[in-house]
């Protein structure tokens, strides 16, 4: 089991979000339609079969003691990662995304080295984060882990820590081959390089890279579907894939046009 360090208190911290910050969470909840569940008018989805993003599935403890999922033995329901259980990265500064009921948008988030140690730490505000340049490097080929908590001093344990792999310099080359063939920076050209982490099963670069274009075109239905398919794909990112869903669907029934 991770060795995952309890905060009781944390001081408040007031201004700015740190550089590392991203303002968005992918998938929010705050942007689900009231009707995102419903599947009474639409016939129902053939599910995209993308194997090859979780490495390793989460194997069911036996230890009842080990906290489950987002939850906590204090009673106070923690975050739930959105993340596979092991994924492979190419970005030297990912983004993580997790979700928290409730309004509660502080938190501690933390990236440990294959050894269990916590190699860098900070107070996070919203629902995302970006690895800055200024942490630790991540080292190609090398296993980390990261985790969420709650900050000011909630008592909530952290949610169960997710791995993620850092791809190797030799397995980079045809990612950085494809990214390169590509040029500039329309809705088309981001589709593009999103689709080269998509085939190359690297989960938190496809995610960015769909969000980026999302936030750049919202009115464009193709990066919500797209995004929701790899939502779909894991348990725990359900709920994101419908919102997707139901997001493209009502931006192809405006028939917005492409940029």
């Amino acid at each position: 089991m991770k060795k995952i360090l309890l905060v009781s208190v944390l001081p408040l911290v007031i201004g700015l979000a740190s550089p590392g910050q991203t303002q968005q969470p992918a998938g929010s909840q705050s942007d689900k339609p009231a009707n995102a569940d419903s599947g009474a008018s639409h016939p129902k989805r053939v599910r995209a079969e993308l194997s090859g993003f979780e490495l390793a599935p989460k194997q069911p403890s036996t230890d009842s003691s080990v906290q489950i999922g987002g939850g906590t033995r204090g009673g106070v329901h923690g975050p739930s990662l959105y993340a596979p259980h092991r994924a492979k990265i190419y970005s030297a500064n990912p983004t993580f995304y997790w979700g928290q009921p409730g309004a509660a948008d502080e938190f501690t988030w933390r990236v440990y080295d294959s050894s269990d140690e916590v190699i860098f730490e900070e107070t996070v505000h919203g629902k995302s984060y970006t690895y800055p340049p200024s942490a630790p490097a991540l080292k190609p080929g090398e296993t980390y882990s990261w985790t969420v908590q709650l900050a000011g001093g909630l008592m909530a344990e952290p949610a169960e820590p997710v791995e993620f792999v850092v791809q190797s310099l030799e397995e980079r080359k045809p990612v950085q081959s494809a990214l390169a063939a590509i040029s500039g920076d329309g809705l088309q050209a981001q589709l593009r390089r999103a689709r080269v982490f998509e085939d190359a099963r690297l989960w938190y670069d496809t995610v960015a890279a769909y969000s980026a274009v999302i936030a750049k075109f919202p009115d464009q239905p193709e990066a919500y579907e797209r995004r929701g398919e790899i939502y779909d794909q894991i348990p725990k990112t359900h709920d994101l894939a419908e919102a997707d869903f139901a997001n493209a669907e009502k931006r192809r029934g405006r028939g917005a046009p492409k940029k």
